[in-house]
Formats: structure tokens, sequence, C-alpha cells
């Protein structure tokens, strides 16, 4: 069953659209990823999806719920978390702080122990400041705070920017096993063929514009589309 639902979206900046009469779905517990060139529209899509665009054309339902009426921080509300490619702890606060940010979407202190469980690092150093984590302590203080809420979706921007192989590997474990949370996923990765290794499916932008969409292993088997979109 479809959870999240896109059509016909079209989004943009001023004047000029992005993402151009885009379909695209999110079914229960799948991990679905967006690949496509620099420039080819992912995070004007995300962007879009997450209610951060003030030019957004079509139709957004979350689970029953028409997106299109509700602003950015009730799209939260009804089941959606965020992880942005930037900017996504408060380096000032500490990491139990940076949990409870949340508070009042959901029961995020009887999820405290279970997030303490998940992410043990972050039990240890619930004190600290997250501008003094590592840079793999900080994304998972970003995918912790993001579950927070016990979210429906996930929308995963760039989560492997500018970190190590080492902890690349690490993230991809992380996103992997989402779902097993309750959390479905999409996930826009420039790092396309490792995110479909761990995908149900997956979508290939080209100037705004969907051109293939299948099975992620049917994708990383197609030949054309490796060379063209997936680095080769």
């Amino acid at each position: 069953m479809s959870l999240l639902t896109l059509r016909n979206i079209r989004a943009g900046y001023g004047d000029t659209d992005i993402v151009t009469g885009l379909d695209l779905h999110v079914d229960d517990a799948e991990i679905v990823t967006i690949a496509g060139t620099n420039g080819s529209g992912k995070s004007t899509l995300v962007k879009a999806v997450m209610g951060l665009l003030a030019r957004v054309a079509g139709e957004i339902d979350l689970d029953g719920t028409d997106l299109m009426a509700l602003p950015a921080e009730d799209r939260i509300r009804v089941g959606m978390s965020y992880v942005p490619q930037v900017a996504n702890v408060f380096a000032s606060l500490t990491v139990e702080e940076n949990l409870l940010v949340a508070e009042g979407v959901g029961d995020v202190r009887a999820r405290m122990a279970e997030i303490h469980d998940m992410f043990p690092a972050l039990a240890e150093r619930r004190r600290m400041r997250a501008g003094a984590l590592s840079g793999g302590e900080r994304q998972q203080l970003a995918f912790a705070r993001a579950l927070m809420p016990g979210p429906k979706l996930m929308v995963l921007d760039e989560p492997t920017a500018a970190l190590s192989p080492a902890l690349v590997d690490q993230v991809f474990t992380l996103i992997e096993g989402l779902p097993k949370l309750g959390a479905a996923v999409l996930l826009v990765e420039q790092r396309a063929r490792q995110a479909l290794q761990i995908s149900d499916r997956g979508y290939i932008l080209d100037q705004g514009r969907v051109v293939l969409d299948d099975e992620a292993q049917a994708l990383l088997a197609d030949d054309r589309m490796a060379e063209l979109y997936l680095g080769g």
C-alpha cells in the first residue's frame, strides 16, 4: 500500500520550474532512492515534499492526508521526519536537548530509552554539546532526532555528504535498518549505487522529470542507466 504519493508535481524558484510533472510513490516499509545527475531536481523534490518551497503544484498525499494544505511543521506532526544535508543538528544544544526538540510531536520522553538503546554512543554523550561530536556521531544524532516522534516516513537528503568512506558505510547500515523501526524511507543520495543496493526501488531524475523507475536491482543491472546516471 502506498504511504507517500506524489502526482504531477511541479516545483521551483521564482518563475523557473526545476521539477516538472513528476509522479512517484513510497510504500509501507520501503526504501526508495532518488538518483540523478547534479541539477536534476533531487533536492528541489525533497523541499517540495517537506513544504519548504513557496511554489509547488500537484498532489502530495501521506497515508490519506493531503500534505499540500499543510505547512512544514504540520507535515512533521502527521508522520514525516526530515534529515537535511547540512545543519541537521543544533550544535549549541546537548545531545539530549537535540532529542527533546521534537517534544510535543508524540511522546518523545517515553521514546528516549528506546533511542538510547538504538544509539548507545549518544546515550553516553547525552550531556555533550552536539557541536563537539564527531562527524559520525552528529549524523547518528540527526537520525535519532528524526526518529523521536515515531515517523511513518523519513526523508533523507544526501545523508552521506562529506563523510569518510567508513562513516558512509555506517550511515547506509543505519538507513537499511529504518523500516524495521517502522519508518519507510525516501532517500536522495549522490552515491546512487550504494543507495540502490540497500533500496527496494529507485527513481532516476533528469531535468526535473522521472526518466526511469524500477526495482533497485533492475536499475543497477541496466548498463545504459548506469553509464548515464550512476557513474558508469
